[in-house]
């Protein structure tokens, strides 16, 4: 009973499922990622679709000119590309394919890596070094993992109203709770529960999320029993709140609200019990309130004192906050949902460069960064990751995965129906 009301709790806290599995073009590879879509529980769900596009296509528009002339189109606009619609150009080169799109799955161009030679150890800042990049062994033989998206926004609970939308409660209702317009429904929730967003703002909300039940090491030991390999949380969302003792916010975990190191937390429990780690980082820092920074009266949202929370990271912060997570916990993943750093080639491949670098160094088995953009660069040397799935009229339907992938893969779902914490 008592592993029974943890599995409640998990999935209530937004759990994750990750599974991952081989792909390198030849036969056996693609037969190897089938039986990964039978590992993900019937009744996962998956998102609506609805992603934060802004700064994407600053990702799937590297400039590869420089890099061997390959050239990569950003994103269609709805209605366009048609001859592209399945992913791929006419020249071969992975195209950007709209996640919306459940029509057909995206085809990235195969990367074959030669596991014949020892891994390297000291990767440069170059692309001819990072390509020789491949995925650790320790995940070449797992198939499941757990992140749970986590914070401030789990402790109202409150589905949204419009059921396309219903998947991202919790995760959004930070913005949602200054938009009386809008058609989640969270504003009046927010003024009916709380008060009025001027009284009661997210720096308010944030002293609700305690997390006085907070137990790791029961969380790991739950997750190692269903067989996970690798285990984490939302090191920070949209929100800009950190669940880490970061230097580079004073609205963190550990100032604030549970006054605990939960990324810390979770890292040690893991590790006490054999697990690889994983810190997961979405969306842009902060950008979860740009409509009310535009559109709302609310004073405290421009309060000089409040800014590192409701505005978002520049270039320089993130970056140092990226930094900081590799240096200080050390995971074993990074699945970065965020296009910041890759904004600017050279910006990017100095971070991977360092991480990779580093980790081979920390004598865990080498590391991987996760990330979502079709680009053939990335492909290089990341895993690709297929987020979610269709949310048309708050009924889930599986997204991207038709068929096997040639190319290492990630595919991860919500466990139960939202991102992160909602009732029902």
């Amino acid at each position: 009973m008592r592993s029974s009301r943890l599995a409640a709790a998990l999935v209530a806290a937004g759990l994750v499922a990750t599974a991952c599995r081989a792909g390198t073009g030849d036969p056996a590879g693609e037969a190897a990622v089938s039986p990964a879509e039978d590992t993900l529980p019937a009744t996962a769900s998956a998102q609506a679709g609805r992603e934060d596009r802004a700064g994407e296509d600053a990702i799937d528009d590297f400039d590869d000119e420089e890099f061997d002339g390959e050239e990569e189109d950003g994103e269609e606009e709805d209605g366009e590309g048609d001859e592209e619609a399945d992913g791929v150009e006419d020249n071969g080169v992975f195209a950007e394919a709209d996640q919306g799109d459940n029509e057909g799955s995206p085809k990235p161009t195969p990367i074959v890596k030669d596991t014949s030679q020892p891994r390297t150890q000291t990767y440069e800042p170059t692309r001819e070094s990072l390509a020789t990049w491949r995925a650790p062994d320790w995940f070449e033989s797992e198939f499941l993992g757990i992140y749970v998206h986590w914070g401030p926004g789990s402790v109202p609970g409150f589905p949204f109203e419009d059921p396309g939308e219903r998947v991202d409660s919790g995760i959004w209702y930070g913005g949602a709770m200054y938009d009386p317009t809008g058609p989640l429904g969270a504003y009046d929730f927010h003024v009916a529960n709380y008060g009025d967003p001027e009284g009661f703002g997210y720096h308010d909300l944030i002293e609700e999320f305690r997390a006085e039940n907070w137990d790791p090491a029961e969380w790991v030991r739950l997750c190692k029993n269903a067989g996970c390999g690798f285990i984490g949380i939302g090191a920070e969302h949209g929100d800009g709140y950190p669940m880490w003792d970061t230097e580079h916010a004073q609205f963190n975990a550990v100032n604030t609200g549970p006054r605990r190191d939960l990324l810390g937390d979770i890292f040690a429990a893991a590790r006490a019990e054999g697990l690889k780690t994983v810190a997961t980082v979405h969306e842009h820092p902060g950008s979860l309130f740009g409509w009310a920074l535009e559109n709302s009266s609310v004073s405290h949202l421009r309060d000089p004192q409040y800014a590192d929370l409701y505005e978002a990271d520049d270039e320089v912060t993130f970056e140092a906050k990226m930094y900081e997570l590799v240096r200080e916990y050390q995971p074993d993943q990074l699945w970065i949902d965020n296009p910041l750093l890759q904004q600017d080639q050279q910006t990017w491949m100095n971070f991977v460069a360092d991480y990779y670098t580093r980790a081979e160094g920390w004598g865990n088995g080498g590391a991987l960064i996760g990330q979502k953009s079709t680009s053939a660069f990335l492909h290089e040397h990341t895993t690709f990751n297929i987020e979610g799935g269709e949310y048309p009229d708050g009924v889930w339907a599986w997204r991207g995965m038709s068929e096997p992938f040639p190319v290492r893969w990630q595919k991860d779902v919500p466990i139960g129906n939202y991102w992160q914490y909602a009732e029902g």
